[in-house]
């Protein structure tokens, strides 16, 4: 006796993939036709991207709340102070914007490049060599900051590269006309 089983589109329903599996794991059931399972994937998809993206907003959630607001604060004042005029967290000024500079580049390599950036070019470290590249072969200011000030200054970079990214809509009257000049052509 061979016994079969063929899912329609009504079976697609709690109770009906509840009584599929229970057909399926039942004794009666001596040979099963796992085509009709192939909806099965999507809902393990959907279960496992649904996890992910809950245990990502939660981890984000820990890891923003976990710095020494202290830290950050000393660290905001020298950032302010001393790298704002060619940094910004996220607009490229003179130099790159540093959201997630601490993913892109080590702690110790980060700590080189802000104390001499031209030593670091020199030892022909490919990255430091492609930034002053791409920056316009513009030094980098050396700076005579203690490890103590880098990791507070380090720490404020990466409490801002947690926060969202900020995006500006208020937009000038100069700034409007030249969107609307631009499109001219097209009309």
């Amino acid at each position: 006796m061979q016994l079969s089983f063929d899912v329609s589109k009504s079976d697609i329903t709690f109770v009906g993939v509840y009584n599929l599996i229970a057909e399926m794991f039942t004794k009666r059931a001596k040979r099963f036709n796992f085509k009709k399972l192939s909806f099965f994937p999507f809902f393990g998809l959907l279960f496992l991207s649904h996890f992910f993206t809950v245990s990502s907003l939660l981890y984000a959630q820990e890891s923003e709340s976990e710095f020494d607001q202290s830290i950050v604060k000393n660290g905001e004042s020298l950032f302010k102070g001393n790298c704002t005029v060619c940094h910004g967290i996220d607009d490229v000024i003179i130099g790159p914007a540093l959201r997630d500079v601490h993913e892109r580049r080590s702690e110790e390599w980060i700590y080189s490049f802000v104390k001499n950036s031209q030593k670091v070019i020199r030892s022909g470290d490919e990255y430091a060599v492609n930034l002053y590249n791409e920056y316009n072969k513009t030094l980098m200011t050396s700076f005579d900051f203690s490890n103590e000030e880098l990791n507070s200054i380090l720490t404020y970079i990466k409490s801002e590269s947690f926060k969202p990214v900020e995006v500006s809509t208020n937009f000038s009257a100069v700034e409007v006309k030249a969107v609307k000049d631009s499109f001219k052509p097209f009309r």
